[in-house]
Formats: structure tokens, C-alpha cells, sequence
């Protein structure tokens, strides 16, 4: 069994982690959407959100050099992830991020709207149909006086 990969091994790692990084980076465009759809604002739950990101990738990078490292911590892996999150955050982080989100929140709005519709169905409804049971009341009081 040797310690050390070869360093063709080392270089393909070191690619694939960079790949791993720049996933994360997108995973956390999604985690920022995907809050900011619950809250309508970037600034609530962050702390929440960061939290279950890391906890997230943490679990990535057990699982990623469980496989590739058999288990071992390598430096050109942690290195690798940080350069291509680095890359990811830098150059395509704000050309998907602010396009997504402002669909996304299209999309917020007019689901808000649509069910502000129903909430107001809901209502006339609950009142015509309180509106019917007083005047059965009102019937069933008048029928028994005669």
C-alpha cells in the first residue's frame, strides 16, 4: 500500500476537487436563492443558511476523499476546492445568481398574488356561507312561532 498518490494521481485530485469547488460555489447560489425566496431579503437567516451550507459541504468533502483519497487529508485536494469556488465566485457567481433570483422572485410574486386570491375567495366564501346559516337560523326561528 503506498501513502503518497503518483503525481498523475495528485493532478487528477487536484482537478476534481477543483470541479467539487466550483459545484459548491453553484450549490451556494441555490442555497442563497432558495432563502431568499422564504425570507424576501438576503440578509435574514444568513446565519442559518451559512450554517447548513457548511454542514453541507462538510459532508461533500468526507464523502469526496473518502472516494478519491481513501480517506486521507490532502492539501492539493483542500487547495483544489478553494481555487475553483475562488473561480466560480468570481466570474460566474453574479452572471447566475442575479438572473435566477430575479425569476425566482417573478415567480415569488405572482404566486403571493395568486394566493392572496384564494385567501380572498376563501373569505367570501366563509361569509356567504355564514350569511346562509343566520338565515336558516332566522327561517328556523320564524317557523317554530307559527
Amino acid at each position: 500500500m503506498e501513502y503518497m498518490p503518483s503525481p498523475t494521481g495528485q493532478a487528477i485530485g487536484f482537478i476534481y476537487s477543483a470541479g467539487l469547488g466550483f459545484a459548491l460555489g453553484l450549490v451556494y447560489d441555490f442555497f442563497r436563492i432558495f432563502f431568499y425566496l422564504l425570507t424576501g431579503s438576503d440578509k435574514k437567516l444568513s446565519t442559518v443558511r451559512d450554517i447548513i451550507y457548511m454542514l453541507f459541504c462538510l459532508i461533500v468533502n468526507f464523502l469526496f476523499l473518502l472516494v478519491m483519497c481513501s480517506g486521507r487529508l490532502m492539501l492539493y485536494v483542500f487547495t483544489g476546492e478553494a481555487i475553483g469556488l475562488i473561480v466560480y465566485a468570481r466570474t460566474l457567481s453574479p452572471i447566475v445568481y442575479r438572473p435566477l433570483r430575479r425569476f425566482f422572485l417573478i415567480i415569488r410574486k405572482k404566486l403571493l398574488l395568486i394566493f392572496t386570491l384564494f385567501e380572498k375567495i376563501k373569505h367570501n366564501v366563509q361569509r356567504i356561507l355564514q350569511n346562509i346559516q343566520e338565515n336558516a337560523k332566522k327561517q328556523e326561528k320564524i317557523s317554530e312561532k307559527t
